[in-house]
């Protein structure tokens, strides 16, 4: 999720992986729409036998709550057991898989969530850590609607984030060419669970918009 001043970007790419870390599909959306709110989610989002459904539970949580941080601490809260479940069993089937992650900074799951309330965009950030093999939800991060430069809010993914340290023209990119090369480093760091296509949403405060669409649904105005 990029957070201009003016819109935001959310982007997702298109392969799912279920709870053994075994790929899915690579047609699924992975950018949603809960009332207002726009959402996506990196890592496990659940399936099989201790699968969860975000859709069902950002569309429940996301009338009761007026801004992105305290959706996601309540949606963490209700998904958190069921993760657990998720990441002993990924642990059991897919050892080397569960190596990696722990390596790459230990973090199983990235909830995104934005929204825009009048002039301004309320977006947040939760990321679900193993810490000691137990997923613990870590205290949810929000943009800052008064900073005029432009604010990253990722999943956690070593390899992007030396790309932006050593690449600073990048900042000066148009915002679906920003998207494009952070992207495309990410799948290629991590192509068993990152796959093409890109879909990019923008959030502007009149509405929104896909810039590529994919297989998501249309916009519901």
């Amino acid at each position: 999720m990029i957070c201009y001043p003016d819109g935001v970007v959310l982007a997702a790419d298109s392969l799912r992986v279920d709870s053994n870390g075994a790929p899915v599909s690579r047609n699924a959306c992975k950018i949603h729409q809960a009332g207002r709110v726009w959402w996506s989610a990196a890592g496990l989002t659940g399936g099989g036998d201790t699968g969860f459904s975000l859709e069902e539970l950002f569309a429940t949580s996301a009338p009761k709550n007026s801004d992105t941080k305290s959706l996601l601490d309540v949606v963490g809260t209700r998904i958190t057991d069921a993760l657990q479940r998720d990441v002993l069993g990924l642990k059991q089937s897919h050892p080397d898989r569960y190596r990696l992650i722990i390596k790459n900074g230990a973090v199983v799951l990235t909830l995104f969530a934005t929204q825009a309330i009048g002039n301004r965009f309320d977006s947040s950030r939760k990321d679900f850590a193993i810490i000691d093999d137990r997923v613990v939800p870590q205290p949810s991060s929000s943009s800052d609607p008064t900073n005029r430069r432009i604010q990253l809010l990722m999943e956690k993914q070593p390899e992007v984030d030396r790309y932006i340290e050593t690449n600073p023209d990048v900042w000066n990119a148009p915002a679906e060419q920003f998207v494009d090369r952070l992207m495309n480093v990410a799948i290629a760091a991590d192509p068993d669970t990152i796959g093409p296509p890109v879909s990019i949403l923008l959030i502007i405060k009149d509405g929104a918009r896909w810039v590529r669409q994919n297989s998501c649904e249309a916009v519901n105005k």
